[in-house]
């Protein structure tokens, strides 16, 4: 599908891990039911109640990166040939590993790292974070 193929080559060109998942939009379908008959959630409507099934498609866009990579990838989503609407979007901070050790190396044989080496490391994943980004692609 051109579209994922796309969104996989933004989510490269920003800098960015994704994973894509294709919401079920019958149980979008069902809740429009729910909320026509009056036993739905008034809360609950969206800009989706406006749409046929068959118009749209929604994706779940699971980004892992840096802050500035995020940005940059939302705005590129937003300016895309597809037309589409950022429903939700989550943002937060990513749990370090335990396992990973960002400290200077003990083992006097192993050298330590030159300031410069520790200041690129930092710079490149500043603000590492998760992203769980809702869109629509309409047809």
């Amino acid at each position: 599908m051109p579209l994922i193929e796309e969104l996989e080559k933004l989510a490269q060109q920003t800098g960015n891990k994704i994973n894509i998942e294709v919401k079920d939009n019958d149980s979008e379908k069902k809740r429009k039911e729910k909320a026509r008959n009056g036993t739905g959630d008034k809360e609950s409507e969206s800009l989706l109640d406006n749409f046929s099934e068959k118009d749209f498609i929604t994706l779940d866009l699971k980004l892992e990166g840096d802050f500035e990579g995020i940005m940059i990838f939302l705005n590129k989503l937003e300016n895309m040939k597809y037309f589409s609407d950022v429903i939700s979007l989550y943002i937060s901070k990513k749990q370090e590993d335990e396992n990973s050790d960002k400290s200077l190396p003990t083992d006097i044989f192993l050298g330590s790292k030159s300031d410069q080496d520790i200041s690129q490391e930092s710079n490149a994943s500043e603000f590492p974070v998760n992203a769980l980004i809702e869109v629509i692609f309409y047809q």
